[in-house]
């Protein structure tokens, strides 16, 4: 479900990068929050509806069947026993894998040779402009980088089960699967270092939760000063008197420290003290 999950995300990045290009100036209009959330709601039920087609009749039958007929209690709870190879190589890999690959491809592809085509004819033009296509240009390199390394990691485990599949004579050693599967798990560890260095609103998150870590490192009590010394600031502007408060937000708000019209409180020692505004 995860493998699924990333690729139709990487598919929706790089549409969504295409339009960044495509239609610049309503880019902001077509593609909203709102849109953006039901997109990612849909690559995720999309995935788990690709993800659960072996519970619904797509998996090996033999294996499990074949222990049970032969009164055996027991058999070899593995991946690859209970999912069907056929699965695997014809649904997961050349249809819900390659062709999404495919498409991705020609989308950077159009990218690339969209932001040079921009650069080059913005030759002292407006600085915006270029420096627009040139942000998108580095952007797009960063996530071409991210769709390589998930190729990289990916194709070899699905290229030896396709061999293993329709290759009748040719005999894939298991370790050779092994070293397939650890290198797909490892594209999940090599994701956020990529993320973290070439992607610079990641990168300046990163190196804020490391600022704050070395913070609390240093001083364990630094949150809890923190939000005391809030909690403290609140209550003593609570505990102001209302006539001290209000010439302070009437100068923040330009109106010099007094308000315009005042009218007297009604009430025992308050009669000059402004109440209202007109």
């Amino acid at each position: 479900m995860l493998q699924m999950a990333s690729v139709v995300l990487l598919l929706a990045i790089a549409i969504d990068r295409c339009l960044r290009v495509r239609i610049p100036l309503t880019y902001k209009s077509t593609v909203t929050q709102k849109r953006s959330w039901i997109l990612v709601a849909l690559c995720w039920f999309t995935a788990a509806l690709w993800a659960f087609i072996p519970m619904f009749g797509w998996h090996n039958y033999n294996a499990v069947d074949g222990t049970t007929n032969g009164n055996s209690t027991s058999f070899e709870c593995s991946f690859l026993t209970v999912v069907s190879t056929s699965y695997l190589v014809n649904f997961v890999f050349f249809s819900s894998l390659l062709p999404p690959l495919a498409i991705m491809t020609g989308l950077y592809c159009y990218i690339f040779l969209t932001t040079r085509r921009q650069l080059r004819a913005n030759i002292g033009a407006a600085a915006e402009s270029s420096t627009y296509y040139q942000k998108e240009h580095r952007l797009a390199a960063s996530l071409v980088l991210v769709l390589v390394l998930f190729a990289v990691c990916w194709l070899p485990l699905f290229l030896m089960h396709s061999v293993r599949y329709y290759g009748y004579n040719i005999e894939v050693p298991s370790f050779a699967i092994d070293i397939g599967v650890l290198l797909s798990h490892a594209n999940s560890a090599v994701n956020p270092i990529v993320y973290a260095f070439r992607i610079p609103k990641i990168k300046e998150e990163f190196k804020k939760l490391w600022r704050d870590h070395n913070d609390l490192k240093q001083n364990p009590n630094l949150i809890v000063l923190t939000m005391r010394l809030q909690w403290q600031l609140r209550l003593a502007d609570n505990a102001r008197p209302w006539h001290e408060a209000v010439p302070e937000r009437l100068a923040d708000e330009g109106h010099g420290g007094r308000p315009n019209n005042p009218r007297p409180c009604k009430g025992e020692g308050v009669e000059q003290l402004p109440c209202r505004f007109a």
